[in-house]
């Protein structure tokens, strides 16, 4: 069985910071019956200016004939990023093209926040399919350390083929890390395997279509660490057979981060409302709180708190809106630096 094409390094660093990354896709251009344009909304939290030090454009296509003589542009915020069809990775196997992008958009992300458009304009006689946009953006934060390696390209792996990756560190920060491997998945009958250091993490079945492999407390031993994908052998042919895996981002990281919890509540009985008091128990303030009180399944009442420093407390009043239906849930979520965290706590009236 075989294993085409092959995954490269592209960056590598260490900075007193973290990394955020959002993926979309796909989208068909070109060809009979489909636009020539799309635009697409890439969400980030507001992270802008100086402390943007690194922003990638990632794109993957796939087309059944080399896309050139076409008419291929790139919008990034309004910005014209590119005029031509240029990957810097394409392989041809079995009459497909398979194509990767990359664009520095970092000049771009310093001066943008929050959401940022693409627009693909692509006008060709065949069809173009682009199997993912991806936004990649590393930023300082002081509260934060990072060393990651981020390694694209295209590779195809034949049912009953596996491949094994080797991917180096700057440095190793601490025992615990994050590992992210983007795939576009052939068929909902195959089978793919993931390993790190020859410890299984996971296996899937039942998807299809681009796939994000995502881990959030991966081991970290050293520097190096070898990832290794397996295609299972097919029970049943199915068409297209190849899985596809064009990226794998993994990093080892220290973050301070803020912890929200309930300290105490009270049922106000005269104005039929609970009073609850929240505080930060963690090591820095979140970016915005929110307070949502769900009863019997459904929310009712939502509060958006913009900043609790660590150590203070703060109270919220929620009415209720029976006063025999006392018992209730509070879900709380923060956020700090696009990283989202949820509690949920439990309200009993007293007996």
């Amino acid at each position: 069985m075989t294993c085409i094409g092959s995954i490269s390094p592209i960056k590598a660093d260490y900075i007193k910071g973290d990394l955020l990354l959002y993926t979309s896709g796909p989208m068909k251009l070109g060809g009979h019956g489909n636009p020539k344009s799309q635009k697409v909304v890439l969400e980030m939290p507001e992270i802008y200016g100086e402390s943007i030090k690194c922003a990638i454009l990632d794109i993957s296509t796939t087309s059944r004939e080399k896309a050139e003589h076409v008419r291929w542009k790139l919008w990034f915020n309004g910005f014209s990023i590119t005029r031509e069809f240029r990957p810097q990775f394409i392989w041809c196997h079995e009459e497909k093209y398979y194509s990767r992008l990359l664009y520095d958009v970092t000049p771009i992300m310093r001066i943008s926040r929050g959401s940022h458009t693409l627009v693909v304009l692509y006008e060709g006689s065949e069809e173009l399919i682009i199997d993912n946009a991806s936004l990649i953006a590393v930023y300082e934060d002081p509260a934060s350390e990072l060393s990651y390696a981020y390694h694209a390209g295209i590779l195809l792996l034949d049912p009953g083929s596996e491949r094994e990756i080797e991917i180096n560190l700057p440095r190793k920060v601490s025992d615990v890390g994050e590992l992210h491997v983007l795939s576009f998945i052939p068929s909902r009958s195959a089978k793919v395997s993931l390993s790190m250091n020859n410890r299984l993490l996971t296996t899937v079945e039942g998807d299809v279509g681009l796939h994000e492999m995502k881990f959030d407390d991966v081991l970290i031993e050293d520097e190096r660490a070898i990832i290794k994908i397996k295609h299972h052998e097919a029970e049943h042919p199915y068409y297209p057979k190849h899985l596809k895996i064009m990226s794998i981002i993994l990093s080892s990281m220290k973050i301070m981060t803020p912890k929200i919890t309930v300290t105490k509540y009270e049922y106000l009985d005269e104005e039929n409302a609970y009073e609850v008091f929240i505080s930060n128990v963690g090591e820095v303030p979140p970016d915005k709180i929110i307070v949502l009180a769900v009863e019997s399944g459904v929310p009712f009442y939502r509060k958006v708190l913009n900043s609790v420093d660590p150590k203070e407390e703060v109270s919220v009043k929620i009415p209720l809106r029976n006063k025999d239906r006392r018992k209730l849930s509070l879900r709380i979520v923060w956020v700090r630096m696009g990283r989202r965290w949820m509690e949920t706590f439990n309200l009993n009236p007293p007996s």
